[in-house]
C-alpha cells in the first residue's frame, strides 16, 4: 500500500474541518479510503497535527530500528 503524504493527509483533514466535504465525498476527491479518511480525522481530534505527521496509514506508530532491536532484545528474543 502507498503511503500518503503528510502534506495531503492535512489537506483532507482541513477540508473537512472546513466544511469542504463529507469524508465520503473528500475521499473521492483525493482518491482514497473513506476509512483512511475517518481514521486521519479521529487521530486529528484525538492528537492534533502531529499524529498525521507520524503515524502510519494503519494507526500504527512507525519506531526506529534501534528501538525495535533493543525491544527484542529486553524481550530475551534477540541474543546480541
Amino acid at each position: 500500500m502507498k503511503k500518503i503524504s503528510f502534506k495531503k493527509r492535512l489537506k483532507v483533514v482541513s477540508d473537512f474541518l472546513e466544511g469542504k466535504g463529507s469524508a465520503l465525498s473528500l475521499a473521492r476527491k483525493y482518491h482514497v479510503n473513506q476509512a483512511t479518511v475517518i481514521n486521519w480525522l479521529q487521530l486529528y481530534k484525538g492528537k492534533g497535527v502531529a499524529a498525521l505527521h507520524t503515524e502510519t496509514q494503519s494507526g500504527e506508530s512507525q519506531y526506529s530500528l534501534v528501538f525495535r532491536l533493543k525491544v527484542l532484545k529486553w524481550k530475551g528474543k534477540l541474543q546480541v
